[in-house]
């Protein structure tokens, strides 16, 4: 029995969300290269597992999913309304509720980093060079990010809950 094409799809993306998030580890111990590298990663996987789950809506076109560069945001409020995030904050309704607004920011700023997302209004990201409004070009291992910021409370939530959705697709 073969497999229908969208299921398959998903699947490949968890597989190359979980990777993309392993790399993101490996580098968080590696002081030598420049927080673009880090930061790359994680906003691959958090994109690459949206995509994943936004795959088992039927309703989405796949070609819209593969083509899109959006789509963590709507993926981590849809996510916080699970069964496998009220498994997290079990017993703690009301702290999930005053947290998804705080963790879908978050989301929203490591969404910002990839270069697709609004490159005329936010050039910064983590992948490719831009210029600055004073016409410099910058390359993003010689900038210095500063959001997100990863050391927080919220952003240390927010990751084991991408942790979790990645090891739960």
């Amino acid at each position: 029995m073969t497999e229908a094409p969208t299921e398959a799809w998903a699947r490949a993306y968890a597989a190359q969300a979980r990777s993309d998030w392993q790399v993101y580890k490996a580098l968080q111990f590696e002081a030598r290269q420049s927080a673009c590298h880090e930061l790359h990663f994680l906003q691959m996987a958090c994109e690459k597992i949206a995509k994943a789950y936004r795959l088992r809506d039927d309703s989405v076109p796949l070609e819209k999913i593969r083509t899109e560069h959006v789509g963590c945001d709507k993926f981590l409020k849809n996510y916080l309304k699970s069964s496998e995030a009220r498994e997290f904050y079990r017993g703690r309704p009301k702290q999930l509720e005053a947290a998804t607004p705080k963790l879908v920011q978050l989301m929203k700023q490591i969404q910002a980093l990839c270069p697709a997302i609004d490159s005329v209004a936010c050039p910064t990201n983590v992948e490719y060079p831009w210029e600055d409004g004073s016409g410099r070009v910058i390359a993003p291992c010689e900038h210095r990010f500063l959001a997100p910021d990863l050391t927080t409370a919220q952003a240390r939530t927010l990751l084991k809950i991408i942790e979790r959705a990645l090891e739960r697709f």
